[in-house]
């Protein structure tokens, strides 16, 4: 230990000393004068917020954690006014920790303030606690704290608290994959607003419930409730909430495979975003925008949007969404063979995650990279990226990610000619999905777990579980897998000896394969199904 270091410690030591030698009257004092020059200093007493959640910023608010501290330790010589000030200042501390993303500082300082306060202040900032701790990735804690604040609210016969509980407790169980019991408490909550009239909120619940139907597959329904939440919105003339919707419609569009339509709706999103001048939405709905030019192989214009939606995040101190960019970029690097660029995103997102300690994209991230060392044929760390992944799914308690994980793990074993492993990895994988309710994946590892058993020789089998994930893809409107699950059925009918069928099937998935604009996937499928009629001896098939 250097000299330096050593004064240091004793320097910390001794002013602890001097602070327990003050007996706790004079240490009381000492923290209310303390309290009034901090207080002084910042311009006087900040005003009560009338959101708890979203207080008019005040020069206090950096120096509100201090500010309560010092409040909280002089309660023995003051009185009712600096538990008064406690209270404020603790509210303030957390949101404004909330504003600046930092979540694990802000759910302690929301439980803290929950224990000063009853009825439904003390449901709100439970509430508020369990919304940090999900940010953060601590979704059993934002489960409890949810519970408790739809208990409290309950208790208190507050309505709109309950309501706004139950909405909170659906986004927990839609984040961790329990689509059931978050369709059933959005319902709730959107039961109570309608009983209550309260319908400054109804349109953002009925988009939430918009996007569970999305997730599962339900795409006709997910597209009405969505254009309901746009048309609430515009009626209270909530621009913001309106902007959101028109994101979450692009991004189905796109999914169920409709991508100007897509394009065209996400530019609306943004345009509406600019209006408000809503920075952090704006950058949000950028990085949409970003992602599906990605998917419509417009690398150019996606790399410049995510470029300058990161650029939003760094300016208004988003860490969180920076982490998620960075990773989508860094698939993008993937998919357009810039391997070195997509390794060195993928670990800086990575970095981003571990520090604000967003626990699910940090598994995200790792399955992510899992796929690049996969691709450039790194096998052994792609399987440790993957289980790496897989771990900290379980850990935050996310399967609808882990068994994304676990489909791209069978794929790996695919190649590698581990057939067993990669069947029980199939299995558990299409299990979770099923349980999740998470339809579009569910489609597309059992066509390719149909893949495998054509190739292990379970031809019966195989065809089954083709006409399921077809099935499924139709459902979904998930174009692309359509087209190559379709092309898979054709090379089985042919294995069969069912010839007919095979010339029926194949032009059917390859011109979904030309309409969606997939050239390499219908490069590759052609290219077997060549080799697969030589075998045959017979004629490859027209439209090829």
């Amino acid at each position: 230990m250097n000299a330096e270091s050593a004064y240091l410690f004793r320097h910390a030591l001794l002013r602890d000393a001097a602070y327990q030698l003050q007996l706790p009257g004079d240490r009381a004092r000492l923290h209310a004068i303390a309290f009034v020059v901090v207080e002084k200093m910042c311009g006087g007493r900040a005003p009560e917020p009338a959101d708890a959640r979203e207080p008019v910023d005040h020069p206090s608010d950096p120096f509100a954690r201090e500010l309560a501290e010092h409040a909280g330790f002089a309660l023995e010589s003051a009185g009712e006014d600096l538990r008064g000030a406690q209270r404020l200042y603790l509210r303030r501390a957390a949101a404004h920790s909330q504003r600046h993303f930092r979540f694990d500082e802000a759910r302690e300082l929301w439980e803290a303030h929950a224990l000063l306060v009853e009825g439904g202040l003390r449901s709100a900032s439970l509430e508020s606690a369990a919304a940090a701790a999900l940010r953060s990735g601590r979704a059993k804690n934002a489960e409890r704290l949810a519970d408790e604040a739809l208990t409290v609210a309950r208790s208190a016969g507050d309505r709109r608290r309950e309501s706004s509980a139950l909405e909170r407790l659906s986004r927990i169980y839609q984040e961790t994959g329990r689509m059931e019991p978050a369709e059933r408490s959005c319902e709730e909550a959107l039961a109570i607003l309608r009983e209550t009239g309260d319908t400054r909120a109804e349109g953002l619940l009925v988009g939430n419930l918009g996007i569970i139907h999305k997730d599962t597959g339900r795409s006709e329904s997910a597209e009405r409730l969505f254009n309901e939440a746009i048309r609430l919105s515009r009626e209270i003339g909530d621009r913001r909430v309106e902007g959101m919707m028109r994101s979450n419609l692009a991004m189905l569009f796109q999914q169920t495979g409709r991508p100007e339509l897509a394009a065209r709706t996400c530019e609306e999103a943004l345009a509406e975003h600019r209006r408000n001048r809503n920075r952090a939405d704006e950058g949000k709905t950028l990085g949409n925008l970003a992602l599906l030019q990605h998917e419509a192989d417009n690398a150019v214009q996606a790399e410049r949007n995510f470029e300058e939606a990161m650029a939003i995040a760094r300016e208004v101190g988003d860490r969180r969404s920076l982490g998620i960019l960075l990773g989508n970029l860094a698939d993008l690097y993937r998919e357009t063979r810039r391997v070195e660029l997509a390794e060195q995103s993928f670990k800086q997102a990575l970095s981003i995650h571990r520090e604000v300690e967003n626990r699910l994209f940090e598994g995200v991230t790792l399955g992510n990279l899992g796929i690049l060392l996969f691709e450039t044929g790194r096998d052994e760390d792609a399987e440790r990226a993957f289980l790496a992944a897989r771990a900290i799914h379980r850990e935050v308690g996310a399967p609808r990610s882990e068994g994304i994980v676990l489909g791209n793990l069978a794929g790996l074993y695919q190649r590698a000619r581990r057939f067993d492993l990669a069947a029980r990895n199939y299995e558990e994988a299409l299990s979770l999905h099923r349980a999740t309710g998470n339809r579009r994946c569910q489609g597309i590892d059992c066509g390719n777990f149909a893949s495998l058993l054509h190739v292990t020789g379970n031809l019966e089998s195989a065809e089954r579980h083709f006409a399921h994930a077809i099935e499924l893809h139709r459902m979904t409107g998930n174009l692309t897998f359509e087209g190559i699950h379709s092309c898979g059925q054709a090379l089985l009918y042919l294995a069969l000896g069912r010839h007919g069928e095979a010339r029926e099937a194949w032009p059917k998935g390859a011109a979904i394969l030309r309409e969606v604009g997939n050239r390499l996937e219908l490069e590759s499928a052609t290219a077997e199904m060549h080799r697969a009629c030589a075998e045959a001896r017979i004629v490859p098939f027209d439209g090829s």
